[in-house]
């Protein structure tokens, strides 16, 4: 009975090994939900893969999430190459991510802001320049 079980069976925990590894190597950091959110997902494909007893590698974890990135955090990617080897810990990583990600977010609003302050300036100034227009239309016209 326990041979034909496990024939039936047993190599779905192959295929969940198969799945987790295929979900690590798929895994990529998208814009529109917050990167926390989005590695606390990753860990979790990573614990599949440990409680499988394939876990892996800090080295791997790190490769990965540096190339799962959005092509905005390219100037990170830099720095993450500058940092000593002494301080490339998989902690750090995700740590300066997570802050990187809140100064992005920062420089966006920033940016938004400052876009909208200029539109408005753009429109009272061509306001400006239709009625100045107009009042000498009228002025000739006179």
């Amino acid at each position: 009975m326990w041979d034909k079980l496990h024939t039936l069976y047993g190599d779905i925990s192959e295929d969940l090994k198969q799945n987790s590894w295929q979900d690590f190597y798929k895994f990529t950091i998208s814009d529109g939900e917050p990167i926390a959110t989005q590695i606390e997902k990753f860990e979790t494909i990573c614990k599949k893969l440990d409680d499988a007893g394939e876990k892996p590698s800090d080295s791997a974890v790190m490769s990965r999430l540096l190339d799962s990135l959005p092509t905005k955090f390219s100037a990170f990617r830099m720095a993450w190459e500058s940092t000593s080897r002494s301080e490339r810990r998989k902690e750090n990583l995700i740590a300066r991510i997570v802050r990187e990600e809140k100064r992005l977010i920062t420089v966006d609003e920033e940016e938004s802001s400052l876009a909208l302050k200029l539109k408005t300036l753009k429109q009272e100034k061509w306001g400006e320049k239709a009625i100045a227009s107009n009042q000498t239309k009228t002025k000739k016209s006179k």
